[in-house]
């Protein structure tokens, strides 16, 4: 479809280290392959949950596989500037309806 743009995010890192994280990790990286310039767009995120030894607390992950409902507003926060600029290219573009 003309004009559809794709933002695709990373998969979240688990809790804790191990080879799920590993598995992750690459998939990840192959992901991030598909980035192509405007019209697919890789944004990790994942990242902001970690600490600085790359664990993730309990406030943010208390079973180490899913997050509290107040890390998905930090998740948005994150992804937010990236939709309000594909939003508003789209909004620009010669082929939107207004």
């Amino acid at each position: 479809m003309p004009g559809v743009k794709i933002l695709l995010l990373d998969i979240f890192p688990p809790g804790g280290f191990n080879n799920t994280r590993v598995k992750i990790l690459q998939v990840n990286q192959t992901v991030r392959k598909f980035h192509a310039g405007e019209k697919i767009i890789y944004l990790p995120v994942g990242h902001y949950f970690l600490e600085d030894d790359g664990s993730i607390s309990r406030i943010i992950m208390p079973d180490f596989l899913h997050i509290f409902p107040f890390a998905y507003e930090i998740r948005a926060t994150q992804i937010e500037p990236t939709i309000a600029a594909l939003l508003d290219d789209k909004s620009k573009s010669p082929d939107s309806s207004d």
